[in-house]
């Protein structure tokens, strides 16, 4: 305490002490009450501002992730000709939607069909199993768009199959767009056909579209002649939000949605709250726009009566109040210093409760920032950047002279730092990698916008090299037309990324096997062993075009007698029991011949072992199989050759043996006779005889030489027969003639019994002889 002071000579001075201290402590109140409210206000704007910017970014983020899912959805669609029921079912439960994707009514896809191909479509549904299935509205138009597939399939999405959403204007023209742009489209708002229930709601749909072949079209006149069909979604927009801010526990922001630039009450799709009259008038509002599937929505955000009580502008009054309490105890009490210490250190107690306050404020919007589950940064300019400056000569500045001033823990892990304070200072240069042209459409992007980017992609690179994608949402401060610093957001879609690329290459490489392998047929089939992709080379070798196979039985290139024998359901049953089967077999063209081809047959599982279809590779041994009967047939004829020489070479020998019996029995008799006219004395009678006989064996020998011609002639063709009326008697007694002198000889005796009153005959009289 400080000692008294003189009562005298302080009198007049300690007169005005107490307006003195009085005034001081007015004005010592109105600073602190301004600065309070300043700060308060500044605080609060920064809270309804991060309200705001996360309320926006959750809900842009999480239609993003569903036009992803759509593109996932198409993707399936383009890689498939043909995707069943069954299979579609099973693609959509594998995305867990209610759990994962909370707030997405389902994900659908509607086919395109002319009038002629209704009649077929009717009856394809009716093969999968929707007995009830028909196209509505009913009536006649140019195209139809009917819904095909809906999962989940619940009571309410299946009111909706058979639904031709072109026939509905708002539908069409988000149809149209998507279209004809190639991109996801959002349509107006609409009641939803799933709407079958009292309560109501505001609803739209994202579409996505799908051509025939899988590529892209170049040009808006072949997105029109090549579309298949579009994947879409239908949202509730009451379910949609409630899924993304449902678990939000203390709401900060009322919010309403419109479509559209303009937020009136036609086009209102959502609101999170109802007014109660000028009492809800809110102490702050603004009102943002984002882009949805190429559409603007207009959101107006609004703060709510809770953000008012957490206020610390609440503050402002009981500091006014406590200022003016205090001036007026100073003011009854400055004859005491004690009270006045008191007073004093009340109003030093007010001031330092008001920077604890300021501290704790900072304490939870640090809490705030570290506990996001995204990366939050905030990036400085050595020198601040004049917006005047070309677009080039900013992103050289950017590069140059930006560096990293704050972040938190979640983005310097993206970065492979272990602490926030480790990535602090890098330069802008040393985390964008310069050369990479999305970074270059990212910097002039964030330029071209005014310096506020929402879901912008980056190429940058780690602590350890290795190159990541971001989505980042940026905004920068401008202060009398200079670029200060930029506050941001952003998260890792290196992943998704790599996965997309992965499954485009995929298909890609799988598109090109399909365009050009010419020598295998290579085609796939569903778990009904029905034709569903279809090769060049099959085309090539088979004959069938790929738009009339298609639905086709797998069993339709197999022999009637292959198919009689099940031949081809033992192939499939082999493939789905030991993964594989393979054989050899004939097998018919469109046109109707046969080739002979090897193939293989191999059963198509996913992750869970599920069976999803069968691929077949083939290919035309028709040449080898040709060859190998040609060589077959060489070896019967040369086998045949053998045997012919073989038989030939017997009846050279028989003829040998026949023409030496044939040439010796006329010698026989020659020789017989003249032996014994040398040795013998006959009468004349005898001896006439005998030299008859020598004649006729002499001219029969003549014959026989002639005969051994004769076979030349039978040879060459030469041979000829003197058919003329013979008597068979005498021309018998002559061949045993012939043969007599060697029978008697060896004491052979030969007796004849012939018929005199036989006739003559029609014969070659030489010949005959011969034969007898």
């Amino acid at each position: 305490m400080q000692p008294d002071l003189p009562l005298k000579s302080t009198q007049p001075r300690r007169k005005w002490i107490p307006y003195f201290v009085s005034a001081i402590a007015l004005v010592l109140t109105a600073e602190a009450t301004i600065y309070v409210a300043i700060t308060a206000k500044a605080k609060d704007k920064l809270r309804f501002e991060n309200a705001v910017g996360r309320s926006q970014d959750d809900i842009q983020q999480r239609l993003n992730t569903y036009i992803t899912l759509l593109r996932g959805g198409s993707g399936l669609f383009a890689a498939n000709d043909s995707v069943s029921s069954s299979q579609f079912a099973a693609f959509v439960n594998r995305l867990n939607l209610r759990q994962q994707y909370p707030g997405v009514q389902g994900i659908g896809f509607s086919v395109r069909v002319m009038p002629q191909e209704k009649d077929a479509l009717v009856a394809q549904m009716k093969r999968q199993g929707v007995e009830n299935f028909s196209i509505r509205p009913n009536f006649k138009r140019s195209e139809y768009h009917s819904i095909i597939y809906l999962e989940p399939q619940d009571r309410r999405n299946k009111a909706a199959i058979g639904f031709d959403m072109f026939s509905e204007s708002t539908r069409r023209k988000a149809m149209e767009r998507a279209r004809d742009t190639a991109a996801a489209a959002v349509s107006g708002k609409v009641r939803l056909i799933q709407e079958i229930d009292k309560q109501k709601q505001v609803g739209f749909l994202i579409y996505v579209p799908v051509y025939h072949t899988g590529d892209i079209p170049n040009t808006v006149a072949e997105r029109r002649a090549k579309l298949k069909g579009f994947v879409y979604s239908p949202f509730r927009a009451n379910d949609l939000m409630a899924g993304i801010f449902g678990s939000e526990k203390y709401p900060s922001v009322n919010f309403q949605i419109y479509e559209g630039g303009s937020a009136i009450a036609a086009n209102l799709l959502y609101s999170s709250h109802k007014a109660n009259g000028a009492s809800d008038k809110p102490r702050f509002t603004t009102t943002t726009t984002i882009d949805v599937a190429g559409q603007p929505w207009s959101i107006v955000f609004a703060s709510r009566p809770q953000f008012e009580r957490t206020s610390e502008s609440s503050l402002v009054p009981y500091i006014a109040l406590g200022g003016c309490a205090i001036a007026l105890v100073l003011f009854g009490i400055t004859r005491s210093q004690v009270r006045a210490r008191d007073a004093a250190e009340r109003s030093s107690a007010l001031t330092r409760s008001s920077e604890e306050a300021l501290r704790q404020s900072e304490e939870r919007y640090r809490a705030f920032i570290e506990q996001s589950s995204e990366g939050i940064w905030r990036f400085e300019l050595e020198q601040p950047l004049s917006t005047k400056l070309s677009e080039s000569e900013q992103i050289q500045y950017f590069y140059q002279h930006g560096y990293l001033a704050e972040c938190n823990q979640v983005m310097a892990k993206m970065y492979g730092f272990s602490h926030a304070k480790e990535i602090v200072g890098v330069k802008v240069a040393d985390l964008l990698v310069q050369s990479e042209p999305l970074n270059i459409e990212y910097l002039r992007s964030f330029i071209r916008s005014g310096y506020k980017l929402n879901s912008a992609e980056s190429y940058e690179v780690d602590k350890d090299g290795k190159f990541k994608y971001f989505l980042n949402n940026l905004v920068g401060i401008v202060e009398n037309g200079f670029l200060v610093r930029a506050w941001g957001t952003q998260i890792d879609i290196t992943e998704r990324k790599q996965a997309d690329t992965a499954l485009r290459l995929s298909e890609e490489r799988f598109r090109m096997l399909l365009e050009n392998v010419k020598d295998y047929a290579i085609f796939l089939l569903d778990t009904d062993a029905r034709v569903i992709r279809w090769s060049v080379g099959a085309e090539n070798i088979l004959g069938y075009r790929e738009a009339e196979i298609l639905g086709q039985s797998g069993s339709i290139i197999f022999t009637p007698e292959d198919i009689t024998e099940g031949a081809d359901k033992e192939e499939l049953n082999t493939a789905v029991t030991q993964g594989q089967a393979e054989d050899e077999r004939w097998h018919v063209r469109k046109n109707g011949t046969v080739f002979w081809a090897s193939g293989i047959m191999t059963s198509l599982r996913d992750q869970t072992g599920q069976l999803q279809g069968f691929a077949k590779i083939m290919r035309d041994f028709t040449e080898r199989k040709q060859a190998e009967s040609e060589r077959e047939q060489l070896l019967k004829r040369e086998q045949e050759a053998r045997a012919e020489a073989e038989a030939a070479n017997r009846m050279k020998d028989e003829f040998l043996a026949t023409l030496s019996h044939e040439l010796r029995t006329p010698l026989n008799a020659m020789l017989g006779w003249t032996t014994l006219l040398r040795t013998r004395k006959f009468n004349e009678a005898t001896t006439a005889r005998a030299l008859e006989t020598i004649d006729r064996n002499t001219k029969s020998l003549q014959q026989l030489i002639e005969d051994v011609l004769d076979v030349s002639r039978i040879i060459t063709g030469k041979l000829r027969l003197n058919i003329c009326p013979v008597e068979i008697v005498p021309i018998i007694e002559a061949a045993i003639e012939t043969v007599l002198p060697a029978a008697e000889a060896k004491n052979i005796q030969i007796d004849l019994g012939l018929d005199a009153s036989v006739g003559a005959i029609l014969a070659d009289a030489n010949r005959l002889q011969q034969v007898f």
